[in-house]
């Protein structure tokens, strides 16, 4: 974009500064910029509102160009973009595992395409763990504009020939048509919405609304633009400080941030106070540089994360989001500065140097995606140890469904006559496969009634886990029934349910992300306090103990709190870190006194049989300590669900208990163990 189409305004580039640093600051992970990430909408509104000004300004002129318009893009986005992306190459080679290289590769082709928020929203959703790890993520957002700016000003230039008086009703009409389709497709498919165009296209037309709003009309003036400029930086700010990442966003909580900084577009000047704070030198700069910024701040603390073997310090990422600026500052002046000037690079030679960009960046991205992630980089050992870190639900293979039920279930191994049930979370879903083979060697099936995010608790759920109420309910109906088995193995991460916060190991390593909320049933919403939670936990157990079920409980697995096979490729490519890996058991312990309190409030049965995982995990082979892995390979496959070799351990721990038998015996040395290595 060339700043000289229209009358410059300083506050609009303080503006980009109130944008970008949240955005910084969130990526970092100081959790009091919970809604940084807010400072990509305000950024949409404003490149809305300057590129349909320069539009609506040179079609009044009769000077409009899509040539010029798309040769402007090009100057504004690629040549600093390009920079980056090389930049990252090295150390994507270096350090990234054959997966992760992959990944970059694919998101590099996609980059190049101006595709890559279609690319984002076909893996995890922004908020997930693993997005931290991806150098590129923050690209999605550069998508989305160039996606915008391929179709609009084709939109603008063919209403303003043959129905102007129509374009405000069209652009705002669509607006509100891609308002309505965030809100509705966010509570069905929330990463979707949140990475594509028509659920985000709605944000840059407010932008453009604003700019046909001025287009004949002056902005206010007097107390209306001082209390308008006010509210509307108040209301970015406060998106910042009190969103976060378990907002439903965009749909309508994006309404905050976007009618903000419209409020402040519309508003701020200097003859206000808000218009004078955001012209001070300091943020012009910032926002000046704000572009390249933006570009650096996602490669710079992925790499970071990649290349730490535990979670970087706070300390470190400050250090980082400092560098950024010296960074963005270096590629605005040797970079962006030159490449806008007609004078210093010609057309010819933006749209040549553009092709040749894409074309060799997208090859190397696609060679890299061909080469699987280059695994002959890689100790074959350290490869073995990254395969363990796959989803934490290891599927249903080899679960027959059945049909026709209110809670649909699988059976492994229907022909075996006994039948034991398993009903519980993710961590019953991670033990199922070996849990289901070890009861086949004793003759019994399990019927399998294991959910991700559905903990076996009908008296509460977690927040948006609607589905789960039904599901829960049907399913205790059952196992409660005469038609259940006789047995059922209650697992779930019982803390969880009880503490509601992400497990820190006090080693540095902190789980990742806000812990779900979880509420009370029925018509009334509202939150239970711990003593309820904590009744509600045992009533699960009574009510199947007062149908005459054995209830076989499996207490709380360890958490580990750092993803245990990222955390050892890490030990074994770079050194440092506690070998073996392993965590503090009085950390866990203290996590797990009021889960394990409520559960020893039950009333001893003989028809319940309490199994602890962490007497096999904790304090048996290491004092003081909880194994994260033995014999060199990960009992876990993420932060806190086992891994294959993890759910082998606890499921013959299982097995014992409900055959009177004692706890299994760990092996002491690596030639005496009985488990499999994989």
């Amino acid at each position: 974009m060339n700043p000289g189409a229209l009358p410059y305004r300083r506050e609009i580039d303080g503006l980009r500064a109130v944008a970008v640093l949240p955005v910084i600051l969130f990526h970092a992970g100081f959790e009091v910029f919970s809604g940084g990430f807010v400072g990509v909408d305000v950024f949409f509104v404003i490149s809305g509102y300057l590129i349909t000004s320069i539009i609506l300004r040179e079609q009044d002129e009769g000077r409009f160009s899509i040539l010029a318009f798309y040769e402007r893009r090009a100057r504004r986005i690629l040549p600093a973009l390009f920079v980056v992306l090389l930049a990252c190459l090295p150390f994507a080679w270096a350090w990234m595992l054959p997966g992760q290289l992959q990944d970059f590769g694919e998101s590099l082709g996609a980059i190049s395409l101006f595709s890559s928020n279609i690319f984002f929203a076909s893996e995890n959703g922004y908020f997930a763990r693993s997005a931290e790890l991806k150098p590129l993520l923050h690209t999605w957002s550069l998508a989305v504009e160039e996606q915008f700016y391929l179709i609009f000003p084709l939109l603008l230039l063919a209403l303003g020939r043959w129905r102007p008086r129509s374009l405000p009703i069209v652009v705002g009409g669509l607006a509100v048509l891609s308002l309505v389709l965030s809100e509705w497709a966010l509570r069905r498919e929330p990463t979707a919405t949140f990475y594509l165009l028509p659920t985000r296209a709605w944000e840059l037309l407010a932008g453009s609304l604003l700019a046909l709003w001025l287009r004949r009309r002056e902005r206010p003036t007097g107390l209306v633009s001082e209390v308008g400029a006010g509210l509307g930086l108040a209301m970015i700010v406060g998106a910042i400080l009190r969103l976060d990442e378990t907002t439903p966003f965009p749909g309508l909580w994006a309404l905050v941030p976007v009618v903000g900084s419209g409020l402040v577009i519309l508003c701020a000047d200097r003859s206000n106070w808000t218009g004078r704070l955001l012209g001070w030198r300091p943020l012009v700069a910032i926002g000046l540089i704000s572009y390249s910024a933006y570009l650096w701040h996602q490669p710079l603390f992925a790499f970071a994360r990649i290349r730490s073997v535990l979670e970087p310090s706070p300390l470190l990422m400050a250090g980082l989001s400092v560098l950024v600026l010296p960074l963005a500052w270096a590629t605005w002046r040797f970079v962006e500065t030159p490449f806008r000037k007609p004078r210093t690079v010609s057309r010819k030679q933006i749209f040549v140097g553009a092709l040749i960009g894409v074309v060799g960046l997208g090859g190397a991205g696609k060679a890299l995606d061909l080469l699987q992630g280059a695994p002959k980089r890689i100790d074959p050992e350290i490869l073995t140890i990254a395969k363990f870190d796959r989803s934490f639900n290891p599927g249903t293979k080899g679960c027959i469904k059945v049909e026709g039920q209110a809670a649909s279930y699988c059976v492994y191994n229907p022909q075996l006559g006994k039948r034991v049930a398993l009903w519980g979370d993710s961590h019953a879903a991670s033990i199922a496969p070996k849990l289901a083979k070890t009861l086949a060697a004793e003759g019994y099936s399990l019927v399998n009634f294991a959910r991700p995010r559905c903990d076996p608790v009908p008296k509460i759920t977690r927040e948006g886990g609607d589905w789960c109420i039904d599901y829960k309910a049907a399913a205790s109906a059952f196992l409660n029934s005469d038609a259940g088995p006789e047995t059922v193995i209650l697992v779930a991460r019982w803390t969880l349910i009880l503490e509601q916060t992400p497990f820190d190991n006090q080693e540095r390593g902190v789980e990742f992300g806000k812990r779900p909320i979880y509420f009370a049933t029925g018509s009334t919403r509202r939150q239970p306090g711990e003593a309820e939670r904590a009744a509600a936990m045992r009533d699960s157990v009574e009510t199947l103990l007062r149908s005459g079920k054995r209830v076989i409980l499996v207490g709380s697995i360890p958490e580990a709190g750092w993803n245990v096979p990222q955390t050892m490729t890490k030990i074994a490519m770079f050194g440092g870190g506690p070998q073996p890996l392993s965590t503090s058991s009085a950390a866990f312990r203290a996590r797990n006194r009021r889960t394990q309190q409520a559960f020893d409030a039950l009333s001893p049965t003989p028809r319940l049989i309490r199994v602890e995982p962490s007497e096999l995990f904790c304090d048996r082979q290491l004092a003081g300590r909880c194994l994260n892995e033995w014999d060199g390979l990960p009992l876990y496959r993420d932060d806190d669900h086992p891994s294959s070799r993890g759910a082998h351990w606890i499921a013959a721990q299982i097995v014992a208990a409900m055959k009177g038998d004692a706890p299994p015996v760990l092996p002491t040395t690596t030639p005496a163990s009985p488990y499999p290595r994989r």
